[in-house]
């Protein structure tokens, strides 16, 4: 499989420094990361999706698709990740294939003629739950080229993140316009192929191959050959079969049979709805599986003050700090398990 359709590289070297830490509040986010490392966490990133801002909608908290730093939420944030990059630490934000119309990048791509199209020949605008975004349109190259430059390396790479979720790519419609011309019904499974490209390609313009990592939930024949990472997707802050946290090694099992060498999820998962809160319990247990995949990392959630988080509670936080250990101690392993993917 991997010899017809790619091979991911090797992971970065820094990410064997321990756990990424997924945090969104704002600039609060550098104090609470302290936390993690005055209980003995192992920690090798920051990641905080909420650089650019966030949204709040009836489905929790999401955030403002206007890919670039939102100051007013992370003042000096070049020098934060700067200090942080000096104890060890990398940063890393979040990015998506769209964009909200109350942004300001949305103006300038559809003034470039960078968006879909819908049947009447006007920008597709995309109802999210509450707010508008156009797609970038991958079938055209200038976009593709645009979003790299533009966004992944000029408001992101160049302000000193290592990288970033590369959230969505399963979801173009299916009565879009694209400008190659091809029904978007056919596009849509290649489309998280032309997003993972997209990302690749501004981390080779950077010249930060194999240094700066992005993952995806989505995925397509040749996926592989771009995408250095996969994560689960959003499962459910519970125990159940088909969405909850036996899932991921469903997941995790078909992901590695199509080629995919890497594989991880959020510890403590992310969907919380009518009710349905994390257990200091599932915390704990999610933790515990993450430990013996290629990569743990943490999210809040999108109802991140409706749910426990693993820095509110002291034993849940304890556990969590021991696990990274185990993990870190495990690195040998996974470093030549990883050799062995790049290489057959």
């Amino acid at each position: 499989v991997s010899a017809r359709f790619g091979r991911q590289p090797r992971l970065p070297d820094w990410l064997y420094n321990g756990a990424i830490i997924g945090l969104k509040s704002g600039n609060h986010s550098f104090a609470r990361l302290q936390r993690y490392l005055d209980a003995g966490a192992r920690v090798s990133a920051l990641w905080c999706e909420d650089w650019a801002g966030i949204r709040t909608t009836s489905f929790g908290t999401r955030l403002f698709w206007d890919w670039r730093w939102n100051p007013a939420r992370y003042p000096d944030l070049p020098q934060r990740i700067a200090d942080l990059r000096a104890r060890g630490i990398r940063f890393m934000g979040y990015a998506n294939p769209y964009l909200c119309t109350d942004g300001t990048l949305f103006p300038e791509a559809d003034a470039l003629g960078l968006l879909a199209r819908d049947a009447a020949g006007a920008t597709y605008r995309v109802d999210f739950g509450e707010f508008d975004a156009g797609v970038v349109d991958f079938t055209n190259p200038a976009a593709g080229d645009w979003f790299a430059a533009r966004i992944l390396c000029g408001n992101m790479l160049d302000l000193g993140l290592s990288g970033w979720m590369a959230d969505f790519g399963e979801y173009l419609p299916i009565d879009a316009r694209l400008a190659n011309g091809v029904d978007a019904k056919l596009m849509h499974n290649a489309w998280p192929t032309l997003w993972a490209r997209v990302n690749a390609n501004a981390l080779e313009r950077a010249g930060r191959s194999g240094d700066a990592l992005f993952f995806m939930r989505a995925g397509f024949t040749g996926v592989q050959r771009h995408c250095p990472l996969l994560w689960a997707g959003d499962q459910c802050v519970d125990f159940s079969r088909h969405d909850g946290l036996p899932s991921v090694i469903c997941g995790a099992l078909s992901s590695g049979l199509l080629g995919n060498a890497y594989h991880h999820s959020d510890i403590g998962g992310y969907t919380s709805l009518f009710g349905n809160v994390r257990t200091p319990e599932l915390l704990m247990r999610w933790t515990e599986m993450a430990a013996f995949t290629p990569v743990m990392r943490t999210h809040e959630g999108n109802r991140p003050h409706d749910n426990l988080q693993i820095d509110q509670s002291p034993e849940v936080l304890a556990h969590f700090a021991r696990f990274t250990r185990i993990w870190c101690d495990l690195a040998p392993y996974l470093r030549a398990l990883s050799d062995q993917a790049a290489t057959t």
